[in-house]
Formats: structure tokens, sequence, C-alpha cells
């Protein structure tokens, strides 16, 4: 971002929380220039998987935040969302060999967060977040995975805030899968219907 200077990580990545300053940046940079594609600036959704759901729901606290927030849906695949890895999930799976382990877990929040203090803020943990009036929001998450039960978590947390939006936990599948349409028909259903989920929240009275 031009005009701030952020503390490096390791080469080129940066720490807590300047990804989702970019991605905050990415979205004013969307909503104002937008217009010039034919599409339309009111209606932006904002997704990811597995950080980057957790970068999406943060970047969505941190627009909120700042009054300007222009996200009408979220999009969120498997995503990390809290910071126990003591869950059923992590306890089935931590060192299974499937895909994501505790200790990758452990080890990326070590690289992303500047100290244990950034574990207070909602935007690194979403779970501590006040998502009233949050946009609707779709979960989806992946059976055999050590962050099954965040997105389970955090779907009750948003319902409880009186968000609309669904879970899907796709069984049988691991951490990752929605990179894998080649081989994997869940993969490519999923996206499929979280683009129909998006689609629908975005058109809204125009269906």
């Amino acid at each position: 971002m031009p005009g701030r200077r952020r503390r490096l990580c390791s080469g080129t990545e940066t720490r807590f929380p300047g990804a989702l300053l970019e991605v905050v940046d990415v979205v004013a940079q969307l909503q104002s220039a937008v217009g010039d594609w034919g599409a339309d600036p009111s209606r932006i959704a904002l997704g990811g998987d597995s950080a980057g759901a957790n970068l999406a729901v943060g970047a969505e606290l941190e627009l909120r935040r700042r009054g300007v927030s222009p996200v009408k849906a979220l999009g969120l695949v498997y995503g990390a969302f809290g910071a126990d890895v003591a869950t059923d999930s992590y306890r089935a799976f931590g060192e299974s060999g499937w895909g994501l382990t505790t200790a990758d877990m452990k080890g990326y929040f070590d690289h992303y967060l500047s100290g244990p203090g950034d574990l207070e803020d909602p935007r690194a943990v979403p779970m501590r977040a006040d998502v009233t009036g949050f946009p609707p929001s779709f979960l989806h998450a992946a059976g055999i995975d050590v962050l099954r039960d965040d997105s389970v978590a955090f779907d009750r947390h948003l319902r409880a805030a009186g968000v609309a939006g669904s879970l899907t936990v796709h069984d049988g599948v691991i951490h990752g899968f929605m990179g894998l349409t080649c081989m994997v028909e869940k993969s490519r259903r999923m996206i499929a219907d979280l683009g129909r989920q998006l689609s629908d929240t975005l058109r809204g009275d125009d269906r």
C-alpha cells in the first residue's frame, strides 16, 4: 500500500495485519473501478479458502470498523476462524497425516502473528468478533480436516448473531480439496454450489 510501511516477516511476507489490509485496499480499488467494467459496485462478494477465509472475515471486520464495507456476501471455505487446537477435529486429524496437522497450524499462526497479543484481535481470530450485521455468509468445510470444527463453530457464531447463510460439511474430503477439481467431483460441486449461493445473494430482488 503506498505510504504505509509494514514490518517484514521473511522475504516478501508481512505479518498481521498486513495481508488483510491489502485485501481492504483491493476492495476499495474494486469498488472504485468496477463501474468501468460494466459491473455493479454495490454487489461485491468477498471470499477465500483456508487462510483466505480468515482474511476475508478479517477484511470485512476492518471495512466495517471504517464504516465503508460494500461487501454483500461472504464465501468461506474451510477457514481458520479460531485458535483452539484442542477441538474434536484437531484431536481426530491433527496427527493423522491427512493434510494439515496440528503442528502445521501452530507454525502458520507463529509466522502470521506478530505476537501472542494478536490472538485477542478478532481480525486475526474471527471467533472473537462481533459479527452482528454481517452480510450473508456461506461456509463450506472438509470432513477430514483439523479446521472442520472451526467452520462449525463460526457458523454457530454467525447464526446466533442473526446472520443469514449456511454451512455445508463435505464428508470424505481433506483440507485443500477445492483445488482438486480434476480429480474430485465434490470439489467441482462445491465450487458450483458456492457460486450459486453468492450469485443468488448478490442478485437479490433481480431474480
